[in-house]
C-alpha cells in the first residue's frame, strides 16, 4: 500500500488530507513545498513571486545535491551516517570520516556568508523572512548537533585526532 504512495518505498510521504485529488507527495523538499504552496500563501513561506520562490527552490536543492561537484550536506550526511552509524568501529575509514566533516564545515560556511550578505535585509536565506529555504538547512544544522553525539563515542576519538567535530 505505501509504495502505492511512494514508488521508491522511502520515508517521507504525506497525503494531505485537505486536497480533493488525494495526492501523494513524497521527497522532503518537495512536501516543504507543496505545503508552503498549499497551505501557506500570503504567509510568506513560499514567497510572494516566481522569483522568490525560485531563490528559495535553488538553496533547497543546493543543500541537497550542490552544483559542480561543490560540497552539500547530502553528501556529507550520507558518508558520515554511512561510516559512524553502520559501519563496525574496525572497518571504519577515518579519511571518509574527516573529509565528510570537512564538507559539512564547507557547507556550514557558505551559508553562513549567505547569512553575512543578507544581514542588512534579514537574519534569513532569502531575506526578512524565514521561507522554505531555512527548512531544510534547520533539518541540516539539528541533524549535525544530533550527530555530534555519536562523535564522543570511544571508539570514534581515534578517528577525529582529538578535534571537536562539530565545531564549524
Amino acid at each position: 500500500e505505501y509504495l502505492a504512495m511512494n514508488p521508491h518505498g522511502l520515508i517521507p510521504c504525506i497525503r494531505d488530507p485537505n486536497n480533493d485529488d488525494n495526492v501523494a507527495v513524497w521527497e522532503s523538499n518537495t512536501i516543504c513545498r507543496y505545503l508552503a504552496e498549499a497551505h501557506g500563501v500570503g504567509t510568506g513561506w513560499y514567497g510572494p513571486t516566481a522569483a522568490h520562490r525560485a531563490v528559495a527552490s535553488g538553496w533547497m536543492d543546493w543543500a541537497l545535491h550542490g552544483y559542480d561537484h561543490s560540497p552539500c550536506f547530502g553528501s556529507a550526511n550520507h558518508h558520515l551516517i554511512d561510516q559512524v552509524a553502520r559501519t563496525a568501529s574496525e572497518q571504519r575509514d577515518k579519511g571518509i570520516i574527516t573529509n565528510a566533516h570537512a564538507q559539512y564545515c564547507s557547507v556550514f560556511h557558505q551559508l553562513e556568508g549567505r547569512l553575512r550578505e543578507n544581514a542588512a535585509t534579514g537574519a534569513y536565506l532569502t531575506g526578512l523572512l524565514p521561507s522554505v529555504a531555512d527548512i531544510p538547512i534547520g533539518v541540516e544544522i539539528n541533524r549535525w548537533y544530533a550527530e555530534a553525539s555519536i562523535f564522543i563515542l570511544e571508539d570514534f576519538e581515534p578517528y577525529m585526532f582529538g578535534r571537536i567535530v562539530y565545531k564549524v
